[in-house]
């Protein structure tokens, strides 16, 4: 309903497809025919906002494109923090939105790159070592709160997904999180992992998952940061990520209704995560580094 209600309120040269053209293509082609800045609006979720400006950054344009959200996502959180709100309207007033993106001012919004190193065992062969390289701008969650998201987007991609409202997807997660509750996929998490903050290894009490933060917006709309008392200062553009520990999926819905707190554990510039490697599962390593 969004792309045609703008194909019908702008120029179809203005209004592109994401599911017809990649974000490199459309980027390229705003660049021709856009004054400069380029203004777009990303209609979406956060995993598409981040879709656009992780091709922007490949493409190395210079100026950034000036992105604006109209959240059509689960959590939204990425749109909530900045600014835009945490869901669209049903009865969407396209000339008010063209006047929002007017008149919005231009920020900045830190991008962390995340290098993912794999070891696996070959049999006769040895260890192979694979190299992973991703954007982040949101947040990365080892654990619990990642085993629930992961869970849900595998139903999602499944052919028997009914394709649902925020309302279903809300429902599915939540069904995810209490079968966490029972199953304890996570359980000790603090000994399979060793986590460093600027490189300093750090002790962790008994936790079910570690969420590692460039914003101040979780699990759509927590400030899991920012909850309690005496909270050192937050910032999306300010080259410092925040780490927190969660205790259980049950922890999680706590926080998310406002009966918990969350453990802080501390901040840094660059953290690493290494797995201990007499667990059975492949060793990882995850490094992260502030790149604005």
């Amino acid at each position: 309903m969004v792309l045609s209600e703008f194909r019908r309120y702008l120029n179809p040269a203005q209004v592109m497809d994401l599911s017809e053209r990649p974000p490199a293509v459309i980027l390229q082609w705003s660049i021709l025919i856009a004054p400069q800045p380029v203004k777009m609006m990303v209609a979406g979720g956060d995993g598409t906002v981040a879709w656009i400006l992780s091709a922007a950054q490949k493409l190395d344009l210079d100026p950034d494109p000036a992105v604006g959200i109209i959240p059509l996502g689960t959590g939204n959180d990425l749109s909530r923090v900045l600014g835009w709100g945490s869901e669209h309207s049903s009865d969407l007033d396209l000339h008010s939105v063209l006047e929002l993106v007017q008149r919005a001012k231009t920020g900045l919004l830190d991008r962390w790159s995340v290098e993912i190193l794999t070891h696996r065992q070959l049999s006769h062969l040895g260890i192979r070592m694979s190299k992973t390289d991703i954007y982040m701008y949101n947040y990365i969650s080892i654990g619990v709160d990642a085993q629930v998201t992961l869970d849900f987007h595998r139903a999602r991609s499944s052919r028997f997904y009914p394709f649902g409202s925020r309302f279903f997807n809300k429902m599915l997660y939540l069904g995810f999180g209490t079968q966490q509750v029972v199953a304890a996929d996570c359980k000790n998490l603090e000994q399979r992992l060793n986590l460093y903050l600027d490189g300093v290894q750090v002790d962790l009490p008994e936790l079910e998952s570690i969420v590692i933060l460039n914003i101040a917006s979780w699990g759509a709309g927590v400030n899991l940061w920012g909850e309690g008392t005496n909270a050192p200062s937050q910032s999306h553009c300010d080259g410092v990520l925040e780490v927190i520990g969660v205790y259980s999926s049950f922890h999680i819905a706590q926080l998310q209704v406002g009966l918990s707190k969350p453990h802080r554990i501390g901040q840094a510039k660059r953290i690493d995560v290494s797995q201990i490697p007499q667990f059975q599962c492949n060793a990882k390593f995850l490094s992260l580094t502030v790149n604005q």
